[in-house]
């Protein structure tokens, strides 16, 4: 696991295709991410949670039979 520091205005580039930008929005700092429609992008909490298993399962095996063609969660 990589571990950086970033302040508002910064950010990383993921594989040339996945931008996450740290910004402020009603005085909270958040992450802007900018991905390809094919690429989900889920919160942790949500992924995480057992009722969630089939449709990440899913989500899984449409990415990678499909040519990458699921919907975003």
């Amino acid at each position: 696991m990589l571990v950086l520091g970033r302040r508002e205005g910064e950010g990383i580039v993921i594989a040339d295709t996945i931008k996450v930008k740290v910004i402020k929005q009603d005085g909270m700092l958040r992450l802007a991410i900018d991905a390809p429609k094919e690429i989900p992008v889920i919160r942790t909490e949500i992924y995480q949670e057992p009722d969630n298993l089939k449709e990440r399962q899913q989500l899984f095996i449409e990415s990678y039979t499909k040519g990458f063609s699921p919907q975003r969660g």
